[in-house]
Parts: structure tokens; C-alpha cells; sequence
């Protein structure tokens, strides 16, 4: 201890030494001990108090093992401005409370304070450890929150956690989330999906499952809910009839659908399905008013105003452009014939003064003819149309050119547009760019991009050289860039927000394709379909069976489309990039297609599953491949014949596995359920799955009664388990003929054959194993015989039972005899069975 005399005047001489403890009070007999330099040693612990020094202006413990200081360590230092440096060179990752007397080195002052856990508090600076709390606090609170000075501080609990009464917060578990502070509970991700970890805040970290793959491509269908009429309608709104168009409104909660067929047009909630009539009596004609009164003939359009308070309608066989008040369900018209009476019941369909042809004599040319695809130009405020075959004097013209209309008003209600060609195109659908620069249309079987100029004053002439072909040539069904792909009578177009990709409903190939507009190159993401399937058929991918899909737009974040499948009459969702759901007042729908058999995704937010080996299958929904069953393999050992239908073999096609195979009540996985006869069971109750097989017993040594029930048992002596061995026969066939067989339940065995008589001459021998694999029957021995025709057992032979045989004679078998016949020649050198008798 007499090193302690140096620092009697501050010298600083246990630097760089191999100190690895400091015993208790060390320093507290220095009463002018003023610098302490511990640097370069091993210290890896501080005792409580080692520190009150009332002199000490310095204090280095720089580069020691020290992964953290104790609360109170610096407290009862009192100088002022005492320098205390300890981080560099150690493992420390907070710093303890210290007072303001004392100066920190800048890397010290850096680490965040020491704080005390979640439910305890420090009482002051010179406390050397943390106090439990005692108050209470409510539900969704936490009580002294980590890094407490005081009892009783209740906090609410951060987004990702929740609390109960008395408790402090607590992680959202996996598979859970919670977004808002202060809640006593977490919410459940949509069913199929779960987090990657504790504490998730939104319901964007809820991913698919393991065994599932986020929806390329997958459809779903708008969910059903109450039927809600306006007007005094009284039919069934929400039954659809032939949908055509739709939109919807920028907040993603509800669709306007031009109902077709039922000449009507409809709002749908995309939460929950709730239909309400806008407008439409259900029944063809013109008619302007409020709800159900008004009529319509086959609308086929349908457009939001940018304001959303109006909807606007192709009314394609009254050849005009209609508008709906949205709050009031009131109709008007905005472009087309001002006469009640076209094309109503006193004008024939054909009277070109109910519509307008440019040809027509005398013209005119702001007239509608048959419109179709409508879209409402951004800024602008503009309503196109789409007329197919508008320039002609006469329906039914295949194939003659059509035009694309701009109608431009004042926006007041009721007042008639302004109507102007823009091009000449045979277009069932138009789509406008959310910043408005340009949209895209169709023209027969080609999907085309118009570029639109900035005063919107356009002509035919002036934007002729501002079209370009997208993608598309003739009638058909191809993916490819450009002019190699082909289309069937598109008739629904949407681009998305960004302006980089859009989406084409592919009506007669029963597709919706992806099309990107800087390469031009397109994608199957749904579908096809058959007329001939009847329904729609939900899935992702080809597994989605479509019906002529007509309209369709975006939701918000252009991750789900909703589209009129028209020919199915109803409206649909689809997932166009990655994890299928929505959410509008937290009302969420969520599809995680489960792999495929014989696929399987090991991590949540797969976006695919992947395909398992050859010699390993899976159920569906499987986070990881199941390794074959021996019994399942196919004769190549390489392929597991559970991947296949009917359980064949690719490389064997006439191979079939042994035994009846069915999936596990909870895992899914093939039990092997069934044998055939001469076969044993290995179950996986027994073993384990891959071990599973039928193994056939030995024909030549083993037999099985209960293939299902019992191990091969070892034949007993006494059969021949091969049968005939030339016809393989797998009854078994006994040594001894007339010897007699049953079947008997042995414990630990299973039902094995048990020998039950012998032949005269034979006695019954069971052995001494309990399966029976030694019963015979023994031919009886010198002296004795086999009593009766059925007898078990073989008695002694007596005097009269037997007959002597001459000198040059013996026995022609080796029991008793009944009579001298039974002698043959050759000396019998049998010995004598009782005293004074030979045989």
C-alpha cells in the first residue's frame, strides 16, 4: 500500500500498470489527492463510493475493460469543474447522471444518459440504483417509463406497443401491429399475413405469411353488403347486369359503375360492397330527373368530374353525354339532340336528326353519334368521348372509321357543351394521364398514345403527328413490345399515377394486361378466361377466369385495380403489383394466394414461391418441402410420385405406388393409410414420414393377415408361405398334408396362422416363439403312433397295437404296425417296445 504515499501531492503513477480491481476506500485517506490517472490498465469494475475524493480536480480511466459505470459513481465528487474522461479506449454505451460540477471529455458527453428500465425510477443523482414504482396508472399507459426521475409518471404507450391496467407497455407480438398511442390492445394483420418481428406501428409490416406469396395478378371479389336504393326503387340494386364502365373517386371508398343492361348507374362502397342507385329507372329511354326517374339506354361510360360532384355518361344509344348531380342523383345533358323524343318511341333509331354525322346533310357535326369511352381531361376540366363507328348515316357499318370527341362547357349544370373532333379513331376506351399531357386510347385492336397540348386548343390536323402506336397491330392474342403484341377489342384503359405504366382490360381475350409505356412491352398479370366457364373464378395469375372485363381504374396507391367484369356481371378487384389490400377507414381487404402443392416460401413477403426438389413435395400453404416417403418414390429414386396427379410417375408412367395415401387432418401431409395384402405398413406414427412405405413381405418366408395392423410375421415350419411356387399363389399351402390351420390374435405378434391338428401318424408341435414360426406337425417317433384320423398328440404303441416282422423283414414306416402287410424286406432292427415283445 505504500504506492498510495505518491499521491500525497497528486502524482500520477498508476497509469499503464495491469490494475484489474479496486478494493473498497482505496482512495478515501487522500484528503489532498487532487489527479487520478487509471489509464492503460485492466480495471473492469467501479465500487460504489471509490470516488469521494473533496479534492480531486482530474480523473482518467481511459482505456480500461469497463462496460458500464454504476449510477452515483460521479455524484460525491464536489470540486468544481473537475475533468472526468473515461469512454475512449472502453465499452461504454450511456453515460450515469453526473452532476454539472464536474466536465465531461467530448466523447463522454456524446453517449446518451444511463437511464433506468421501464417501471423503476432514479431519486436523485447520488442514488446508486433504480427504485421500483408503486403508483397505478390506466389502460394504454405505461407506468415510470424507462429513464423515470419520480414515482407515478404514467405515459402513454408508443405506437408498436400496448398496456394494461397496472402494467407497463408491452410489444405488439408477431402477427400484430399498432399505429396509434395509448392503446390497451394490438390489431391483427388481415388473416394470411403476419410481421418479422415485435412491435410493428402500421399495417404496411404485415406481410404474407411463410407458405404464401404476395398476389401478382390475383383477383378478388368486391364484397357483398346491404342493398340501399334512392328514388323509391324497390328491385335489387346491387344485382349487376352487363357493368361497363367504372371510376372511382379519388379517395378510393366508392365506384360509380355504368350498370349496362339495367340502363342505369350505380355507386358501390369498395369497402363493404353497399349499392346505392344514382340514376336510372331500369328501364331504356330518355328521360331527364332525379334517381329513378330519369332514364337511360344502355350507358356504357361513366367519368368523374375533377370536383367529384358530377358523373358523367355515355348514354351510348341515346347518342348523348349526360351528367349526374352526385348529392342529388338530378340528370342533365351535356352533349347530343335536345329533342325529348329521340331516339325515343316517335323517332325511329335510324333518324339522323336524333344524331350527329359529319356526313349527313346538312351536317351536324355537334352532334353525337353511339359514344362509348368517356374520360374528364385534368386541369382542363374537358369531357372526352369515344364514338366506334360514329361517321356513318346508318347503324351496323363494319369497320367504318369512328372519332374522338372533346366536349368542352362552362360547367354549370344543365347548360350544353361545346363539341369538337379531336382525331379520327374507331376507340371503345380512353384514358387520361393524371397530369393530363397526354392519354391513351384504342383504335380497333392498337392501343395509342396521344400527346396533348398545352392550350388544349387541338384540331385533327394539329395532332395527327402527336399519335404513336403503343403497342398492338391486329386482332389476336400476343405479349410482345410494340407492334408484336396483339389484342381482341380492348375496351378499358387506366394509367397510373406516375405515368410510366397502364392497364388494358383485353375484353374478347379475357385478359388484363400490364402495358409499360417506355418500352411498350406487355404483360398477362390476369387471366384469360372462357365465355363457356360461365362465372368469373377468382386467383392469381392464369388462375384467374375472366368474362369479357370492360372498365377499370386504380385505387389509391395503384396497387389494386377494380374492373367490371362485364360478361360476368359483377366487379372485381386485382392486385396489380405486390401485396393485395386497401384500406379505406381501416376497412382492409388482403389476399395472400397459398403456394401451390409442391411449392413453398420459407420468409413472410415472398413475392413467388418456389418449387420443390424432385425427391420432396409439400401441401399447399407449406413454408418448406416435405422430404419424399419411401414408399412414395418412384422407381428412378429420384421423383416423388405425391407431386403428381394420381400419384404417377413422370419417368414411369406405368408405375403405380403401393398402398392408399390421403393428407393429414392438420398438416397436410400424405399418411399412408392402406396396404395391400402380403404387405406390412410402416406408418409414420412408427417411424417417421419419409420412412413410410408398404414393404412387401417375403413370399417364401413371411405371410401378413392385417396388412394394415400387423408387421410381415416369419411363416411357420409347418406351411410353405410362397404357396405354389410356379403360380405364386400367396395362400399358404401346409407341409403335411391334412394338417389342419386357424388364425388366433397373439399379443405383441398380431393375428398369425396356428396349427390346430395333424394327419394320423403326426403330432402337433407349437414351438416355443410366441409368432407361431415354429408350429409343425412331427411325425411321431419309434414305438409310438398318431392316434385317430384328427389326433394331436402320439401314444405309445401296446403289444396289440403292434406286429412283429419276420427275421428278413423290417417296417416299412417308423411307427407301430397294424399288420404283417405293412413288413417289407430287410432286417428290423427296431428294439423291442415292451419286455418279451419285439416289433
Amino acid at each position: 500500500m505504500m504506492w498510495l504515499t505518491y499521491f500525497y501531492h497528486g502524482c500520477r503513477l498508476l497509469e499503464d500498470n495491469e490494475i484489474s480491481a479496486l478494493p473498497d476506500g482505496i482512495f478515501q485517506d487522500l484528503p489532498r489527492l487532487r489527479e487520478l490517472n487509471l489509464e492503460n490498465n485492466q480495471i473492469a469494475a467501479i465500487p460504489d463510493g471509490i470516488f469521494y475524493i473533496p479534492t480531486l480536480k482530474m480523473l482518467n480511466l481511459e482505456h480500461n475493460r469497463l462496460a458500464n459505470i454504476p449510477f452515483g459513481t460521479f455524484a460525491q465528487i464536489t470540486q468544481p469543474d473537475t475533468f472526468v474522461r473515461v469512454s475512449t479506449g472502453n465499452s461504454l454505451s450511456c453515460f450515469p447522471p453526473s452532476p454539472t460540477s464536474i466536465t465531461l471529455s467530448q466523447l463522454d458527453a456524446y453517449l446518451p444518459a444511463c437511464e433506468c428500465p421501464a417501471g423503476t425510477y432514479l431519486e436523485s443523482l447520488n442514488a446508486t440504483n433504480c427504485t421500483e414504482c408503486t403508483a397505478l396508472c390506466d389502460q394504454g399507459e405505461e407506468l415510470c417509463p424507462a429513464g423515470s426521475t419520480s414515482n407515478g409518471i404514467c405515459r402513454m404507450c408508443p405506437a408498436g406497443t400496448f398496456g394494461i391496467l397496472y402494467a407497463t407497455c408491452t410489444p405488439c407480438p408477431e402477427g400484430t401491429y399498432q399505429h396509434s398511442l395509448g392503446s390497451s390492445s394490438c390489431l391483427s394483420c388481415p388473416e394470411g399475413q403476419t410481421t418479422m418481428k415485435e412491435g410493428s406501428t402500421t399495417i404496411a409490416q404485415c406481410l404474407c405469411s411463410e407458405g404464401s406469396s404476395n398476389a401478382h395478378g390475383g383477383t378478388f371479389a368486391l364484397p357483398g353488403g346491404q342493398i340501399n336504393g334512392i328514388g323509391g326503387a324497390t328491385d335489387s340494386i346491387s344485382k349487376l347486369s352487363f357493368p361497363m364502365s367504372i371510376a372511382v373517386y379519388s379517395s378510393g371508398e366508392f365506384a360509380v359503375i355504368a350498370d349496362t343492361k339495367s340502363h342505369s348507374i350505380k355507386r358501390v362502397s369498395v369497402r363493404n360492397g353497399s349499392t346505392q342507385l344514382l340514376a336510372g329507372s331500369g328501364s331504356a329511354g330518355y328521360v331527364e330527373g332525379y334517381g329513378s326517374v330519369a332514364a337511360f339506354w344502355e350507358p356504357s361510360g361513366v367519368a368523374l368530374s375533377e370536383d367529384e360532384l358530377f358523373v358523367y355518361v355515355s348514354d351510348t344509344n341515346n347518342h348523348r353525354v349526360r351528367m349526374i348531380e352526385l348529392q342529388t342523383g338530378r340528370t342533365g345533358l351535356l352533349a347530343g339532340s335536345e329533342d325529348p323524343d329521340c331516339p325515343g318511341t316517335n323517332k325511329n333509331l335510324l333518324d339522323q336528326e336524333c344524331y350527329g354525322t359529319e356526313s349527313a346533310s346538312p351536317a351536324r357535326p355537334k352532334m353525337l353519334f353511339r359514344p362509348v369511352g368517356i374520360a374528364v381531361q385534368p386541369h382542363k376540366g374537358h369531357v372526352w368521348v369515344t364514338e366506334p363507328d360514329s361517321d356513318v348515316t346508318q347503324l351496323g357499318c363494319d369497320g367504318c372509321p369512328g372519332r374522338i370527341r372533346k366536349i368542352s362547357f362552362p360547367h354549370v349544370f344543365g347548360q350544353i357543351g361545346n363539341v369538337s373532333t379531336v382525331l379520327i379513331a374507331s376507340s371503345r376506351s380512353i384514358a387520361m394521364s393524371f397530369d393530363g399531357t397526354f392519354a391513351l386510347f384504342t383504335d380497333n385492336n392498337i392501343i395509342k398514345r396521344l400527346i396533348i397540348s398545352d392550350n388544349g386548343q387541338t384540331s385533327v390536323l394539329q395532332e395527327a403527328h402527336n399519335i404513336s402506336i403503343l403497342a398492338g397491330n391486329s386482332h389476336g392474342y400476343g405479349e410482345g413490345a410494340g407492334t408484336t403484341a396483339s389484342f381482341a377489342l380492348p375496351s378499358g384503359l387506366v394509367v397510373d399515377p406516375s405515368g410510366q405504366w397502364a392497364l388494358i382490360a383485353d375484353t374478347q381475350n379475357n385478359r388484363i394486361r400490364r402495358l409499360d409505356l417506355a418500352s411498350s412491352q406487355t404483360i398477362s398479370i390476369a387471366g384469360p378466361g372462357r365465355l363457356e366457364d360461365g362465372l368469373n373464378t377468382d386467383g392469381v395469375g392464369t388462375m384467374a377466369k375472366l368474362n369479357q372485363p370492360g372498365g377499370i381504374a386504380l385505387l389509391p396507391g395503384a396497387k389494386i385495380a377494380v374492373f367490371a367484369d362485364t360478361g360476368a356481371d359483377s366487379v372485381r378487384f386485382l392486385s396489380v403489383d405486390s401485396d393485395l389490400d386497401y384500406s379505406v377507414d381501416m376497412g382492409w381487404f388482403s389476399s395472400c394466394p397459398p403456394c401451390l402443392a409442391s411449392t413453398h416460401s420459407k420468409v413472410p413477403g415472398s413475392d413467388s414461391c418456389d418449387v420443390c426438389e424432385l425427391n420432396t413435395y409439400s401441401p399447399a400453404g407449406a413454408s418448406e418441402c416435405t422430404p419424399c416417403p419411401r414408399g412414395a418414390m418412384c422407381p428412378d429414386g429420384i421423383e416423388c410420385a405425391l407431386r403428381n396427379v394420381n400419384f404417377t410417375c413422370q419417368s414411369h408412367s406405368s408405375f403405380v405406388i403401393r398402398g392408399v395415401w390421403t393428407p393429414g387432418n392438420t398438416t397436410g401431409l400424405y399418411e399412408l393409410v392402406s396396404c395391400e395384402s402380403g404387405s406390412e405398413r410402416i406408418t409414420a406414427a412408427e417411424t417417421s414420414d419419409a420412412l413410410q412405405e408398404c414393404r412387401p413381405c417375403n413370399l417364401d418366408t413371411q405371410y401378413n393377415l392385417r396388412p394394415d395392423v400387423d408387421p410381415c410375421i416369419p411363416c411357420p415350419r409347418g406351411l410353405r408361405c410362397g404357396g405354389n411356387t410356379a403360380r405364386r399363389s400367396l395362400a399358404p399351402v401346409p407341409v403335411v398334408p391334412g394338417s389342419v390351420w386357424g388364425e388366433e390374435e397373439v399379443a405383441g405378434v398380431g393375428l398369425i396362422y396356428r396349427l390346430l391338428s395333424c394327419p394320423a401318424h403326426y403330432s402337433v408341435s407349437l414351438g416355443t416363439l410366441e409368432d407361431g414360426s415354429l408350429q409343425e406337425c412331427v411325425v411321431c417317433g419309434k414305438g409310438k403312433e398318431c392316434t385317430g384320423t384328427n389326433g394331436t398328440n402320439c401314444t405309445v404303441c401296446t403289444a396289440a397295437a403292434s406286429c412283429p416282422c419276420g427275421s428278413e423283414t423290417r417296417r416299412r414306416a417308423p411307427w407301430c404296425l397294424h399288420s404283417l402287410s405293412e413288413c417289407i424286406p430287410g432286417v428290423d432292427r427296431l428294439p423291442s417296445l415292451t419286455s418279451g415283445h419285439s416289433v
